[in-house]
């Protein structure tokens, strides 16, 4: 499928967040089950089943809030505030997904106070947005581009992109190559429909096989769906 367009983007329904409100999203991909999800606010909206792939492996960096297409080049980029930004190098249950999302506000935590949660087990990267872009969950620390803000979040801060030039760029490690089995999971609030913005991106064009995995939301014109996007496999 490295080439195989039909296969590499795979949308949920139309609209299926509100403008300016907090909404939390989880992308699953459960290599067994050939199964590709994608959660919104603890419920699945989309499922594609296709036999089972190993999702192509790139040495790129991760782009939060934009797509970073080339070793220089970035576009794509996100209006809006991200929260909580996590990967996991397992395929997250409905239950686990559930759980954070009625977490609400308390969020995840390590260790676990009163009201949060624990994380879940195979977390890989974590980038709670608490005024920096560090990983507590490893070191894929980011650097911040093009005037990257922090105002108050989902839970504590968030990550304020101006949907002009500012992203997030996260080196490629080890860690994020999730090739088998992979889930991705943060809070989004969009502030503007009028771009296809990128919450995040490892790799570069979908279309040449240059892409891992990727979340995008479209532009009005293809209905602002949310899209779960490969470069393939094999």
């Amino acid at each position: 499928h490295q080439w195989d367009v039909s296969f590499h983007s795979f949308y949920t329904p139309n609209n299926v967040f509100a403008l300016n409100t907090w909404s939390h999203v989880a992308a699953v991909y459960d290599q067994p089950a050939g199964a590709r999800r994608i959660y919104v606010n603890g419920v699945e909206v989309a499922e594609r089943i296709d036999p089972p792939i190993t999702v192509t492996n790139t040495t790129a960096r991760v782009g939060i809030g934009a797509n970073l297409f080339s070793s220089t080049g970035s576009r794509g980029y996100f209006d809006g505030l991200i929260d909580e930004l996590s990967f996991y190098s397992t395929a997250l249950s409905t239950a686990e997904i559930q759980a954070i999302h009625n977490a609400g506000s308390a969020g995840k935590c390590v260790p676990q106070p009163p009201n949060c949660i624990p994380p879940p087990s195979g977390l890989v990267g974590w980038w709670p947005g608490e005024g920096n872009a560090v990983d507590i969950a490893g070191t894929n620390n980011g650097a911040l581009y093009n005037g990257v803000g922090f105002v108050a979040g989902m839970v504590g801060q968030a990550i304020s992109f101006n949907g002009t030039n500012s992203y997030v760029e996260v080196p490629d490690s080890p860690s994020l190559r999730l090739t088998n089995v992979l889930s991705i999971e943060f809070w989004v609030k969009r502030q503007d429909l009028q771009g296809e913005d990128y919450i995040l991106n490892k790799g570069g064009d979908y279309t040449r096989g240059a892409l891992n995995y990727g979340v995008t939301l479209n532009r009005a014109a293809y209905n602002d769906a949310l899209a779960f996007t490969f470069a393939g496999g094999f």
